[in-house]
């Protein structure tokens, strides 16, 4: 069952990093933002009752005035082409999606799969269509004229650092993501 969470997690993550392109910062922060209202409402659909999020007045009213706090802070600056915006919404759908598969797992399919194996093949599995993105998009083209950079023993303690940073935040993120609902979880990554 884990086999297609690295597919839509490597997808939330390019189209992320695709979006940059087209839209600004202020953009991405409003959708981020409206996604755990529309998490909220998939999870109580999908989730075994004693899973899925509590509905309350307060809830509800926190959320909307996390949403109200994101238009307010891009207002007048949220330009975007219409790629950039199906982009967004792409990245949106893809990212609450992920949410809600990895803590649907997480808590009944895949509950006795050890985290370290769904991080494993989080990571390995979703290196594939990231590879691919990365030759479709012509990335690798560029190597040959970064090539001093990408051997700069500087550049590669960097990506090392990276590399463990990311695996702490993959790991600790599945560890959340067994313990709090999908919306809870997607609130506390707006919050960071």
């Amino acid at each position: 069952y884990w086999m297609i969470v690295p597919c839509v997690y490597a997808g939330m993550l390019n189209s992320s990093l695709l979006g940059y392109k087209y839209l600004t910062l202020s953009l991405v922060t409003v959708f981020r933002n409206l996604a755990p209202l529309v998490t909220m409402v998939v999870e109580g659909l999908v989730m075994e009752p004693e899973h899925k999020p509590k509905v309350t007045l307060p809830v509800v009213l926190s959320l909307l005035m996390m949403v109200a706090g994101a238009v307010i802070f891009s207002f007048g600056q949220a330009t975007a082409t219409w790629l950039g915006l199906a982009i967004v919404i792409g990245n949106s759908l893809l990212a609450i999606g992920d949410r809600l598969l990895q803590r649907r797992l997480l808590v009944t399919e895949c509950k006795d799969l050890p985290l370290s194996a769904c991080m494993t093949l989080n990571n390995s599995l979703g290196m594939l269509p990231t590879f691919a993105m990365a030759f479709a998009m012509h990335e690798v083209e560029g190597y040959h004229s970064h090539h001093n950079a990408w051997t700069d023993p500087a550049t590669l303690v960097l990506i090392a650092l990276s590399g463990c940073m990311g695996m702490g935040i993959g790991f600790y993120g599945l560890m959340c993501q067994r313990a709090m609902t999908a919306t809870s979880f997607q609130v506390l990554q707006n919050m960071s």
